[in-house]
């Protein structure tokens, strides 16, 4: 994956906005890896530069909601969330959508939906036609009840479920982040403050989408219907 139009949108643009419209909700990062975040800096820092940018098979787009007048973030509309495209393997023409925060603001909105489309639709569209030619696009979600909005949201998208991921994340003094766990005993030796999840894999691949079993446009051919309403940038 080329990364070098990475830095075609500044973070500095959006991170202002990402800090204020996340700080003091906590419980959108329960069933993440990444976050929550203390200040701008520490956005920036750990997440932007600690780990997109400095990974080749990963971007991360701030996510523009069209339908809402231009802001300082946008001159389309306004930054209703954060995307990323992870774990890319371009030896194996795979990614995965993850990192996905919406603001509170924004969720049970169409700007999920939309966002998610929009990310299929580039990764699945050929380099001719502007995409990554991606044969298979991964959906990974913390197997948890509270989670379980995730799950329906990849189904809706067309994903299909391929199994659980046992013991799958360790996330290292979790539960002083807020973060919610398995729900099974700790292995022995463990930090009584660590969380471990177990992720329920998705996956949507080239002939399902082909197929047009997810959406108009599945093809990637013709208007692209969603980009009306939504749209992502780099950060």
């Amino acid at each position: 994956m080329d990364t070098t139009h990475n830095f075609c949108f500044p973070a500095d643009r959006h991170a202002a906005k990402y800090i204020e419209s996340t700080s003091g909700h906590p419980e959108i990062y329960a069933h993440t890896i990444a976050g929550p975040y203390k200040s701008v800096d520490d956005f920036v820092t750990s997440f932007m530069e600690g780990e997109s940018r400095v990974d080749p098979g990963m971007m991360t787009y701030a996510i523009i909601d069209k339908t809402r007048p231009p802001s300082d973030e946008d001159d389309e509309g306004e930054m209703a969330g954060r995307i990323s495209f992870a774990n890319t393997s371009t030896a194996h023409l795979c990614t995965e959508i993850g990192y996905v925060v919406i603001f509170p603001a924004y969720q049970r909105t169409h700007v999920t939906t939309n966002a998610v489309g929009l990310m299929l639709h580039e990764a699945f569209k050929s380099p001719e036609q502007g995409g990554f030619g991606i044969r298979k696009v991964i959906w990974q979600a913390h197997a948890h009840p509270g989670n379980s909005g995730s799950v329906r949201l990849a189904q809706r998208m067309g994903f299909r479920e391929e199994g659980v991921r046992r013991w799958h994340r360790l996330i290292p003094k979790g539960r002083l982040q807020g973060k919610i766990g398995n729900g099974e005993p700790l292995p022995p030796g463990s930090d009584p403050d660590d969380i471990w999840r177990h992720s329920m894999l998705l996956a949507l691949c080239w002939d399902s989408w082909l197929g047009g079993s997810c959406g108009p446009g599945a093809t990637g051919d013709g208007p692209n219907p969603l980009t009306s309403a939504c749209r992502c940038c780099l950060l």
